[in-house]
């Protein structure tokens, strides 16, 4: 989760598993392409691919000339629901 502002940029969230990962591609996006002009926060929940070990947290401006803020960025592990 997060908060993106945009100042005529591109702003994606995403995340990359890394280990033995059989699925391709073993990325996605909380949120992508977004130009909020204003705080907005974004949020998501991904289950691991299987074989991943770690995950590494991106902060993208694609395709952009403009500018693209970050902040309060969280990823945090949340246990299975049991039953």
């Amino acid at each position: 989760a997060g908060w993106i502002k945009s100042e005529g940029g591109n702003g994606y969230l995403g995340r990359r598993w890394l280990g033995k990962i059989k699925e391709k591609p073993p990325y996605n996006y909380v949120v992508g392409g977004v130009r909020a002009e204003s705080w907005t926060h974004y949020a998501g929940i991904a289950k691991p691919l299987e074989g991943a070990t770690s995950c590494r947290l991106w902060l993208l401006n694609y395709k952009s000339t403009g500018k693209v803020y970050f902040d309060d960025i969280l990823f945090v592990e949340l246990k299975a629901p049991e039953g």
